[in-house]
């Protein structure tokens, strides 16, 4: 009888070491880390090949098929920015004059930010915001916004999207580091 109810123990603690075992494989699958994101530990904001018009002209932004292939796609002064929408309340989408750089879950280098959107301003909707919708920020001030003036020819730039949970305290979803030059 102790020998059967010591073989039921021994069983049960493989059974529970293996429930513990693929207990935190499956905690540790569900915490995202895409390297290519803004935000690696957030979850994908998808940004599909679209085009615009722009005066006579279509322009294509090849979003992530263009990141994938090392595309710099060429815009007007006033682009477009286009992603899927979220559906989330706290969204923010920005250009900035030097690649993104995110250090422990903020953008380090908000003073390259050259136009940017957020879900609480009037104008624009999540998914798709013209360039005139958004603000320009004046020296680096977060606090100081007015209308964007169009981005000077001749230059590269970077942009991306990104929304927080609705405590706007942690990133929940992010897009890539998307590249246009201004001809």
């Amino acid at each position: 009888m102790i020998r059967i109810i010591s073989k039921i123990t021994a069983c049960s603690l493989t059974v529970i070491i293996l429930l513990i075992i693929s207990g935190a494989c499956e905690e540790s699958s569900d915490q995202p880390f895409n390297k290519e994101l803004i935000f690696p530990e957030a979850l994908e904001i998808r940004v599909p090949l679209y085009l615009y018009q722009s005066g006579e002209r279509e322009i294509t932004v090849h979003g992530d098929e263009g990141f994938k292939n090392n595309i710099v796609d060429t815009v007007t002064p006033m682009p477009v920015l286009k992603w899927d929408s979220l559906e989330t309340e706290l969204i923010v989408a920005a250009i900035f004059s030097s690649p993104i750089q995110e250090l422990n879950g903020e953008i380090s280098n908000t003073g390259d930010i050259v136009c940017i959107w957020h879900s609480g301003l009037e104008q624009g909707v999540d998914g798709l915001v013209s360039f005139t919708e958004g603000r320009r920020i004046a020296a680096g001030d977060l606090d100081s916004l007015s209308p964007p003036q169009p981005l000077p020819a001749m230059q590269t730039y970077y942009w991306g999207v990104w929304s927080w949970d609705d405590s706007g305290i942690k990133i929940i979803y992010s897009s890539r580091q998307l590249t246009f030059y201004v001809k």
